[in-house]
């Protein structure tokens, strides 16, 4: 059984089983401090945030600055979309269902995640489901959005001390 183990791990590689572990870390100190503290640390686009994080450390989407800057914006765009068409504080739209105030709530918050993106050097597409999950109502109260904001810098400083540890492991190459 151990060798089958150890050959698995030898095929696959250091650099894989590293990403795999460090996703696991990841996700379960997220999940583990969302249950300690009963709130969302752990939500839907912090997922593609950690993937792109942990397996293309080099490029620009995953810098500290642009996961914080473009999940904030998205934050922001989708209060300012709730409240623009008289839905903050209103049931989600898994509850309430679709109507054109939600389709027009979620379009501005797109629109505007990404327009700020493509404008700046904080493109970070992961965003634009943070973005959808606040404008849909889904995860809108303040606590809720303090809350993703700690899971996204949380997230923001484990990619600054991995992609230090890769650049050191790229440079010995």
């Amino acid at each position: 059984m151990w060798e089958v183990i150890t050959t698995t791990i030898e095929s696959v590689g250091p650099n894989k089983i590293v990403r795999v572990i460090a996703i696991i870390v990841l996700i379960g100190l997220l999940g583990g401090l969302a249950t300690l503290f009963k709130e969302p640390l752990l939500f839907a686009s912090i997922g593609p945030t950690i993937i792109i994080v942990v397996h293309r450390p080099d490029i620009r989407y995953t810098r500290p600055q642009v996961i914080i800057l473009g999940h904030g914006v998205a934050i922001l765009a989708g209060v300012g979309g709730l409240l623009l068409f008289g839905l903050y504080g209103q049931p989600s739209a898994i509850i309430a269902g679709f109507d054109l105030q939600r389709i027009g709530a979620t379009s501005f918050a797109m629109a505007v995640t990404g327009f700020f993106g493509e404008e700046t050097s904080f493109y970070h597409p992961p965003a634009g489901a943070t973005a959808l999950l606040v404008a849909l109502g889904i995860l809108s109260s303040p606590v809720q959005l303090l809350s993703i904001g700690i899971g996204v810098v949380l997230v923001a400083l484990f990619a600054a001390l991995y992609e230090h540890r890769f650049s050191k492991i790229k440079s010995a190459n």
